[in-house]
């Protein structure tokens, strides 16, 4: 989708949602109905927010299992180490607690930019 609006365009660029980005990009031109470039932008945020936060919605458990990470790991400060004292391992990896930050991030940052549209 080319974007005539460089409102619409620094929003675009704003937004950290990788999949969210690539939605709105691969929007139909045939499908605009009017719709201004703001318009479009708001309805892909508002379909990622719902999967976000719907029970039934397809990021819905990944956002809690990063919010479960982020609650056991004090934000990614300390890491829980389980199994016994033979054989003690950490029960997540840096990379899981990086991936559960940017849920997180990705999430906050779409509820921000809708209040802001």
């Amino acid at each position: 989708m080319l974007f005539t609006d460089k409102q619409a365009r620094k929003i675009f660029n704003s937004i950290k949602c990788y999949e969210c980005k690539e939605s709105i990009e691969s929007y139909p031109e045939d499908e605009r109905d009017g719709m201004t470039d703001i318009d479009i932008i708001r309805q892909e945020v508002e379909y990622f927010i719902y999967l976000f936060e719907e029970v039934d919605g397809a990021l819905s458990g990944d956002l809690e299992e990063s919010r479960e990470i982020l609650r056991e790991t004090h934000n990614g400060k300390t890491i829980p180490i389980v199994g016994g004292l033979a054989r003690p391992r950490l029960k997540y990896t840096e990379w899981d607690i990086k991936r559960a930050k940017n849920t997180v991030s990705e999430y906050r940052q779409l509820k921000s930019l809708l209040k802001k549209l």
